[in-house]
């Protein structure tokens, strides 16, 4: 408002602010409102103002028409609109009030929606809003012109690039000959031959989309013009908003450096690193001109996220009956981005405690390494005749290969024991007798890992593939062979859903001796759906009057142990704060097993 205590009054003025106050009652959808101002005179020529306000009901949108449409229903036009007509069951939603701002972004909703379906020529002749005359609902007319239906003719290319060759660009097109005109498709070539240009050093790229319309073939000829222009170098990299993490943490994320020549693509790339260090809500890299012509500064601007992790917490699970569960995690210690961790859990069937330490610069080299501490019970007599208690250490290494590609190396040491606890060993198989007591195992592994995630944490597209190979026999008392393949594929869909596809199987042979129980893989449970844990799977089982059955695997060949657990699932998500839904199936394959 214009008027305040201590100013000169004015007619004028009183009329301006009570416009700002209808204007600011219509945009929230009330136009039958009324404001009456009142002047009460007070002596030495002083007066006191008084706005009397009638704010009446919100004018909802009745109905909304369409004059001119011959291809498309008016069903299938609102479905396009941000504006809805009012219904009794939209309680919460605005959309169904009365906004000049929104009929305009409708306006540009419907002349996409032709341009998109092939109507090149559609134009919207009016957009009408008429207040009912009872004041209380509005009925919006859109008059539209829907023209014919065109079809791409020639599409090329032509650069002012001169040391780039046309044919190059040519591969970015989005379209071809034929094809049913698109405007996204237009909008996507543009972008795709932006990007081109980037990779190739070339940061600020004009290309320009040159239609020429030809009505009596119904056909629409585009030449994209890639305007020249001068490469630009990154004068400096600019960082804020990280208030714990250190800017080394982000700088060396980076794939560019001051002086480079700008890449587009390094720049993205150098984005999604930073935004998979989890550490950041949000993270966006800018480009600001620099000091001079071909100078530019990249400005990244971060919002920090919480990185540690406290919990403790109970639970009832119908495979572990009561758990509780008792976690501390830092990922980004000290703002270095190392990470620290401890976990404890205690159920009817298992109790853990690991304790592990992450730093991904290992002597300030590229190298990140680990140790773990670790010691796991596991009681698995309701499923069988045997528990299991390891303890033991384990160190890791991880050397990039590849942008996305990662070498991990570790190594460990463990003590298992394998007893029947209270069981009688009359009522064990042989099979598990043979495997009680303890031994050694000294391990040696490797993981060939490809991750393309968009997020560690939670991913909705990408994939990640990792192939590991553990030999055990180093030392120690076991030896054997395992190899194993993890799959995960994340698919965007539509409405907020995402699709998730995974693969996981698994190999071990012995090596001169069979395959200790412990050792083996066990399907069933939260793994499969269906089945009681290690329920899947051929089972040595004593037949008398209290039969006792134990998961157990026949011999292939010279010793060899199989297991293969493929677990194709499709999970469809639906991820909003604190809610996920989920449906996933699966399906079992197993190969044919012999026994001797």
């Amino acid at each position: 408002m214009q008027l305040r205590p201590r100013i000169v009054f004015t007619r004028a003025k009183v009329q301006a602010d009570v416009q700002r106050m209808l204007d600011l009652y219509q945009r929230s959808g009330r136009f039958a409102a009324v404001i009456e101002p009142k002047v009460v005179q007070l002596p030495q020529n002083r007066v006191d103002l008084i706005f009397e306000i009638s704010e009446g009901p919100k004018s909802k949108i009745r109905r909304i028409n369409f004059i001119g449409n011959t291809a498309f229903s008016d069903k299938d036009l609102r479905e396009q609109l941000a504006t809805t007509e009012a219904r009794w069951w939209r309680l919460f939603g605005s959309n169904d009030t009365y906004d000049p701002d929104r009929q305009a972004f409708d306006r540009e909703q419907l002349r996409r929606f032709y341009f998109n379906n092939g109507y090149a020529d559609f134009r919207v002749i009016s957009a009408t809003a008429e207040l009912t005359p009872d004041r209380e609902d509005f009925i919006v007319t859109f008059v539209v012109e829907e023209g014919e239906i065109y079809h791409f003719g020639t599409v090329d290319v032509e650069s002012e690039i001169r040391d780039i060759d046309e044919g190059l660009f040519r591969v970015f097109l989005g379209m071809r000959e034929g094809q049913l005109y698109n405007l996204d498709r237009i909008t996507d070539t543009v972008d795709r031959l932006t990007n081109a240009a980037g990779v190739l050093g070339y940061a600020f790229v004009n290309v320009r989309p040159m239609p020429r319309k030809n009505r009596e073939t119904r056909t629409l000829d585009i030449t994209f013009r890639v305007l020249d222009a001068p490469r630009v170098y990154v004068e400096r990299i600019a960082v804020h908003g990280n208030v714990r993490t250190r800017d080394e943490v982000v700088r060396r994320e980076f794939r560019l450096v001051e002086g480079d020549a700008f890449n587009l693509s390094k720049m993205e790339r150098s984005r999604q690193r930073i935004q998979s260090l989890g550490f950041f809500r949000e993270s966006e890299v800018e480009q600001l001109p620099g000091s001079r012509q071909d100078r530019l500064v990249l400005d990244v601007s971060l919002q920090e996220d919480a990185t540690g992790e406290l919990s403790l917490g109970a639970a009832f699970s119908s495979l572990e009956n009561f758990i509780f569960e008792f976690s501390i995690r830092e990922r980004n210690l000290l703002g270095r981005a190392q990470e620290l961790r401890l976990n404890f859990s205690l159920s009817s069937l298992r109790q853990q405690i690991d304790v592990g330490f992450t730093e991904p610069r290992f002597l300030g080299r590229n190298i990140s390494a680990g140790i773990d501490l670790f010691r796991i019970n596991l009681e698995q007599s309701q499923f069988s005749s045997f528990q299991t208690t390891t303890t033991g250490i384990s160190f890791r290494l991880g050397l990039p290969i590849a942008e996305r590609a990662v070498l991990a190396l570790r190594y460990s040491i463990r003590r298992d024991l394998v007893d029947i606890g209270n069981i009688d060993p009359n009522r064990t198989s042989r099979f598990i007798r043979d495997q009680l007591g303890d031994n050694i195992t000294s391990l040696f592994g490797y993981s060939l890992i490809y991750d393309s995630l968009n997020h560690p944490l939670r991913p909705t597209r990408g994939q990640r593939a990792v192939f590991s190979q553990d030999l055990a026999g180093l030392g120690g008392d076991i030896f054997y062979l395992r190899t194993r393949l993890d799959y995960d594929k994340f698919i965007p869909l539509i409405w907020g859903f995402y699709g998730r596809l995974g693969a996981e199987g698994g190999y071990i042979r012995g090596l001169g001796q069979d395959i200790r129980i412990n050792d083996r893989f066990f399907l069933g449970g939260p793994k499969v759906r269906g089945f009681d844990t290690a329920g899947l799977g051929p089972a040595a089982v004593l037949l008398d009057d209290d039969a006792t059955r134990s998961p157990a695997f026949a011999p292939i060949s010279s010793g060899a142990r199989l297991s293969i657990r493929e677990r194709p699932n499709c999970s469809f998500l639906w991820v909003k704060p604190r809610v996920k839904w989920a449906f996933r199936p699966a399906c079992i394959w197993m190969p044919h097993l012999c026994s001797n």
